[in-house]
């Protein structure tokens, strides 16, 4: 490869340099020259024969180091986790676990898993697949990127035309490349500064996410099943999961200690939120019936209301009322707020009555209305002083600080990073989901 090629290519990619030192291995790493030879890239037709468009899968059987055996056989059933863990986030109760370090009652491995990825030559990575991007020299392929958006994808496709598709998936792609970045960023960082302890840690939870999703399907193949399903084997589940608690363990061990919430921060959080988080309105269920004297003039408008209000109280139902006579003057029932509803005059009237009773006849603002109340509910403030409120608001300020320090860690990690991300490689991506279109918008 020339000089002049090199230059090409090098125009073409957006970088992000935060140590300097790197600039000369990750070129190599992305340009992939080697004796002066010139390799052609696959090109995305190569990609369009098999579905899911996805990389060999890497178990852990796959990677360096003695393999731990899980004998799932000999032991008791785990403790369910609670009902959002399988949906890849993290429980509350494994939060938990998390932060005391305490380690589940399962066999625990003689050695770790090995968290190495494959060491890639560097004349591969222009034939191996497409890539999107290069983290630190780690490639990002396109097929990764289209099996993770695969469902939004097929969404999509049956709720857009092509045209609107290929708009929606540019922006569905970049948003997935961005986050398997991160995602890649973050796991590197967790793994270099975590404990062997930690480590084992987030090993042990994973061997216990999977004996759950074992015991839920009722088998070792439902299971596998069921991962087949949704785009990936179960080991890579497994794998995702395990890096998952890696990361919230990273994040666990740096950040909650540096998490400050006092006692001004609590009130000013109650202050500032009391209407909305701590209060509870008054309201009131009621019909409005309601005539405009100016259309009938006054005297045929009350009669109207004095017959309706003479057959409510002799026991017709209002609702069937307001179906027989198709009347304007009849409202479906409503639920008001004490303090929103303008007409001051029916508000207090409403509030005098018991439920069940018909209101007399109330001017207010021009008209003429009728009430009946259905029920009401009466409204509160929930003290500060509360136990639980305390709890709510430290949780509340907890989440927002350790947000705030998340991102600023990322953020971190992102300026010292070599990223390479080339926006032509974007537009092959795009191209490799809108081959699928057609396919996918009849299902």
């Amino acid at each position: 490869m020339g000089n002049e090629e090199i230059g090409i290519r090098m125009s073409s990619m957006r970088m992000r340099i935060g140590t300097t030192g790197l600039w000369a291995g990750a070129f190599l790493a992305v340009a992939g020259c080697g004796g002066g030879t010139h390799t052609e890239p696959v090109s995305p037709q190569a990609f369009y024969t098999q579905e899911p468009m996805a990389e060999a899968p890497r178990s852990r059987t796959d990677q360096p180091g003695q393999v731990p055996v899980r004998d799932t056989q000999s032991q008791p059933p785990p403790p369910p986790l609670a009902a959002n863990a399988n949906a890849g986030g993290i429980s509350e109760a494994v939060r938990a676990e998390l932060q005391r370090g305490a380690v589940p009652a399962t066999t625990a491995p003689t050695t770790l898993p090995s968290t190495t990825e494959p060491v890639y030559a560097t004349d591969q990575y222009m034939t191996l697949g497409t890539l999107i991007a290069v983290v630190n020299g780690k490639p990002i392929y396109a097929n990764k990127v289209l099996r993770e958006s695969g469902r939004t994808l097929r969404d999509f496709a049956r709720e857009y035309d092509r045209e609107r598709f290929e708009i929606a998936a540019r922006q569905e792609i970049m948003r997935e490349r961005d986050n398997l970045v991160a995602n890649e960023l973050e796991l590197a960082a967790a793994t270099r500064s975590l404990s062997s302890e930690d480590r084992r840690l987030a090993y042990e939870l994973a061997t216990r996410w999977r004996d759950h999703q074992i015991n839920e399907a009722g088998s070792v193949e439902a299971a596998q099943a069921r991962a087949r399903s949704e785009g990936k084997t179960f080991e890579e589940q497994e794998q995702d999961q395990e890096n998952l608690f890696v990361v919230e363990l990273y994040y666990t061990r740096m950040i909650d200690a540096r998490v400050r919430v006092t006692a001004s921060d609590e009130r000013d959080f109650y202050k500032a939120h009391l209407l909305r988080d701590f209060s509870t309105p008054a309201i009131a269920h009621v019909y409005i019936l309601h005539t405009d004297p100016s259309d009938v003039g006054e005297q045929v408008a009350r009669s109207h209301l004095e017959d309706f209000r003479r057959l409510v109280n002799g026991g017709a139902d209002i609702a069937a009322l307001a179906a027989q006579y198709n009347s304007p003057a009849f409202r479906s029932e409503m639920t008001i707020q004490r303090d929103s509803f303008k007409m001051r005059k029916v508000v207090d009237a409403i509030w005098s009555m018991s439920p069940g009773q018909v209101s007399d006849i109330i001017e207010d603002s021009g008209g003429l209305y009728l009430v009946k109340l259905i029920s009401r509910e009466g409204g509160g403030v929930r003290s500060f002083d509360d136990e639980k409120v305390q709890l709510a608001i430290y949780e509340a300020l907890k989440r927002e600080q350790v947000k705030k320090l998340r991102d600023e860690e990322l953020q971190r990690l992102q300026d010292e990073a070599v990223i390479f991300e080339d926006p032509g490689l974007v537009d092959v991506t795009v191209d490799m989901a809108t081959q699928n279109y057609e396919r996918w918008a009849k299902r």
